[in-house]
């Protein structure tokens, strides 16, 4: 859907000069587009991340990595989302400089001072098997279900 929308929106002329822009992402050592499979190796095997979107915040956490949040003054965040942003890192999308010193000296120099305080917040909001004493989503929320639909 991505594809089209660009297309439609103008971003990009046609499906060639899409495909051949996320070819040109593809060729960098150290960057991948995820169309279709799964981008949980990515998590995995990344140093941290940038984003200029939430869809992926909450997600990334579960690596306990770096995130850069590109921010703009037309983002809004319910209360789950003010109380995430405080333990990303933050700056203006046209900021080069924050930019940079997120990947030098966050990421290259490993100097992670929101580590400990993304832990907590994980621990907190999304230890979903330690909170659900040990069940897995999917039988939290079958049992949920369960006790919802059963006469009683």
């Amino acid at each position: 859907m991505l594809k089209q929308a660009c297309i439609k929106n103008g971003l990009f002329k046609d499906e060639e000069e899409y495909d051949y822009y996320v070819s040109e992402w593809q060729s960098l050592p150290n960057a991948r587009v995820v169309t279709e499979d799964s981008y949980i190796d990515i998590f995995k095997t990344s140093d941290g991340i940038i984003l200029d979107s939430v869809s992926f915040l909450s997600e990334y956490l579960y690596v306990n990595k770096p995130i850069l949040l590109l921010t703009r003054d037309s983002q809004t965040f319910n209360d789950y989302g003010m109380k995430l942003k405080e333990v990303l890192y933050k700056a203006d999308g046209a900021d080069i400089k924050g930019i940079f010193h997120f990947i030098e000296n966050i990421l290259i120099n490993k100097n992670d001072t929101k580590k400990v305080i993304r832990e907590k917040f994980y621990q907190d909001y999304l230890n979903y098997f330690k909170k659900n004493k040990g069940l897995l989503g999917s039988e939290y929320i079958y049992n949920y279900l369960k006790d919802c639909f059963t006469i009683k």
